[in-house]
């Protein structure tokens, strides 16, 4: 191995010969694509004799590697080999070769140009003299000085353990990530170079997905920079190609926030494998505004990171998982980015909710901040809870203050409670509930005071903030809102109701009248007639449902209950309120004639007071054949199921409510049951701007 001159160059990449000698000699090599000389470039920063010292001991100390290169005089290529220090005090600096396949030391046709330290913000030149060379190392005289040849605007970032699959025209290439930046990828692929670029385009772009130990972390459109030849392995240089995320929260969604003090959102960075500390400008429901200095930057649009926390002054931390969706420069050497939420759990996403809404709205009340003696007042004082509403639930008063005390007081994934004081004074309350497996029921709506519909109206504001982003986390398992309400009530009706008119879709929101009566369970326990059966519901009695309802309605009902498919639970529903320690459950049967189902019943049961009016701890009766099923049999198969209840009346919802008029079925009073597919949810937030002057501002 012979010494190169100081000002000789690195050999331009691309065009360079086969290195057999190389190959032939074992030698790991390493093709240098870049032509950068190994000789001081124009207006190179000068590192000093003792800066040196200390990088090769902290490479030392962190076990790492720096760079030795090598040109073959016959070839002309250059090549480099990764070796390790040994610690250096003078200016001798002895290096072991740390790659495992090389078996012996570059021969006589190969000779030493230098070595360089790479790192995340620089690339050090070190025109150092080769004292001595052998399999197990060299030796080698360090020069006074050596030069940053790359003082680079952003860091590279060396990367282990992440998979690499890149496809274009139905044709794809495995490999592994070798380093990144905020602006592109370089990635080592096992296809052979020739074999890659007989079907690699170079001038179409290609989609690049990146996977680690939690699967898919990144999956884009790419455009090719450059390659390292048709040397092995092949190595190609990718950036990502623009694609049209959105820069902030759209005119849809809940607005971001400038908070006091800022908080910050640490990541489990996924190519990095160690967290990172990110400033935040701006909070939404939806995601954050972050920011980042340039040299720093970590973050690419596109990557999905699945640990992340976002951390309040005072202790208080919230997670979730995001991807990053946009970069834009903010001012000279800062990146900002909007970091779109991507899932969270209800409660963590409850938590952020009622921070934002109390710096909308001061007057905003905590469910947990609620005193439940207060609540309870509030509600009789109201008259939420009527003279016969009360008749219903009196006995189990004790019941019903700790399913109050759970849902208030405890962190949950099943409800979410919202109020508004004056003096401490509760002057508005409504809440929402996990009803069924895909749908949230909104309820317990009620104001008082001077300004009855300001406060209502404020309430209001709050619950349609928190849905607008909750329905679309996946942990919320929300594909429906629903509430139930009387027809004579005309605020429901105006925010429900008038929606439901105003769309005139009844497959986006859909209005159902069901009728509404308390069945005794000390009526007569009779026996079915003969031919009659109530059995557990098949695919067979959903189907027939399903065609009666859609000649009677054409509404959502029937899906947001979860009788679209099997009508069977999942089992999720009764899990999720078992983490919380109530009860919810459903189960449907089919009265059926000689095999024939002419109703389909629901049994709802939860813990009471869970809804205030039992409507998720009752019966729906949802008749298919109302001229064939007569009161008698329906009423007995209502009491045999009413059995199951601790209550002494059990509320019973008949649809449709034209069956209880024909048979002259003794009801109390008419429901509408308002079910919105949440895909519309962005017309209906248009609909209470409009209508309502519903804003956050």
């Amino acid at each position: 191995m012979k010494q190169s001159g100081a000002a000789d160059n690195l050999l331009e990449a691309g065009g360079a010969a086969t290195p057999d000698l190389a190959r032939e000699n074992n030698l790991a090599y390493r093709h240098f694509a870049r032509p950068e000389p190994l000789a001081p470039p124009d207006g190179a920063k000068t590192v000093s004799l003792r800066s040196l010292y200390n990088r090769i001991n902290h490479i030392h100390f962190s076990e790492g590697t720096l760079q030795a290169y090598f040109r073959n005089m016959i070839t002309g290529e250059t090549f480099f080999l990764n070796a390790a220090p040994m610690p250096c005090t003078g200016d001798e600096l002895s290096c072991f070769w740390s790659d495992n396949d090389t078996k012996d030391h570059p021969p006589n046709d190969f000779e030493f140009m230098g070595l360089a330290i790479e790192d995340s913000h620089s690339h050090i030149l070190i025109f150092a003299e080769i004292l001595h060379s052998d399999r197990e190392g060299f030796t080698v005289r360090l020069p006074m000085a050596g030069y940053d040849a790359e003082q680079r605007l952003t860091q590279r970032y060396p990367c282990e353990g992440i998979h690499v699959e890149l496809s274009q025209g139905g044709v794809s290439a495995k490999g592994g990530l070798v380093d990144f930046t905020p602006f592109g990828f370089r990635i080592r692929v096992k296809t052979k170079p020739a074999a890659m670029m007989r079907w690699f385009n170079v001038e179409l772009p290609a989609t690049l997905s990146l996977h680690g130990n939690e699967g898919l972390i990144f999956s884009s459109p790419c455009m090719y920079m450059h390659h390292n030849g048709d040397h092995e392995p092949l190595e190609m240089v990718l950036a990502p190609a623009e694609v049209d995320y959105p820069a902030e929260p759209d005119g849809n969604r809940n607005p971001a926030q400038r908070l006091v003090p800022s908080p910050a959102l640490v990541i489990e960075h996924p190519l990095l494998g160690k967290p990172h500390r990110l400033r935040v400008s701006q909070v939404a429901t939806s995601g954050f505004v972050v920011q980042e200095d340039a040299q720093d930057a970590v973050l690419i649009p596109g990557l999905t990171i699945r640990n992340a926390s976002l951390e309040f002054a005072g202790g208080m931390t919230i997670h979730c998982s995001v991807r990053v969706n946009s970069r834009y420069d903010k001012d000279e050497g800062i990146f900002s980015y909007f970091v779109e939420i991507t899932d969270m759990r209800v409660s963590e996403y409850e938590r952020l909710s009622r921070i934002l809404i109390s710096a909308l709205d001061p007057a905003a009340c905590h469910a947990a901040e609620l005193d439940t003696d207060a609540l309870w007042e509030f509600l009789f004082d109201t008259g939420f809870i009527y003279p016969k509403k009360y008749a219903l639930i009196h006995a189990h008063g004790n019941e019903l203050k700790e399913t109050c005390r759970k849902i208030y007081h405890e962190r949950s994934e099943i409800a979410a409670h919202f109020a508004c004081q004056k003096g401490g004074r509760i002057q508005a309350h409504i809440s929402m509930v996990k009803a069924y497996e895909r749908a949230w029921m909104i309820h317990h709506h009620a104001a008082r005071g001077k300004n009855l519909r300001r406060s209502g109206v404020s309430v209001l504001k709050q619950v349609m903030f928190h849905l607008n982003d909750m329905h679309r986390l996946p942990s919320a398992a929300m594909d429906y809102a629903m509430a139930f309400f009387r027809p004579e009530n005309r605020f429901p009706d105006h925010i429900f109701g008038g929606f439901a008119r105003y769309l005139d879709d009844q497959g986006g929101c859909s209005l159902d009248t069901m009728a509404y009566l308390t069945y005794t369970t000390l009526s007569l326990h009779a026996d079915l007639p003969d031919g009659w059966d109530l059995k557990e519901v098949t695919d067979a009695d959903l189907s027939a449902l399903k065609r009666s309802y859609a000649a009677t309605s054409g509404g959502l009902l029937l899906k947001a209950m979860g009788l679209d498919n099997s009508g069977r639970e999942d089992g999720s529903l009764e899990a999720v309120f078992g983490e919380a320690g109530l009860c919810r459950t459903r189960k449907s049967f089919a009265l059926a004639y000689r095999g024939e189902a002419l109703a389909v019943l629901v049994m709802d049961r939860s813990d009471l007071g869970l809804n205030l009016s039992e409507l998720l701890n009752g019966i729906k009766a949802l008749i298919i054949d109302e001229e064939r099923l007569s009161w008698r049999v329906l009423s007995i198969a209502v009491s045999k199921l009413a059995r199951n209840y601790p209550l002494e009346r059990v509320p019973v919802l008949f649809h449709p409510f034209t069956y209880t008029e024909n048979h002259n079925v003794p009801f109390e009073k008419l429901y509408h049951a308002w079910v919105l597919d949440v895909r519309h949810g962005d017309e209906y937030m248009r609909y209470m701007r409009k209508k309502f002057r519903v804003k956050y501002n």
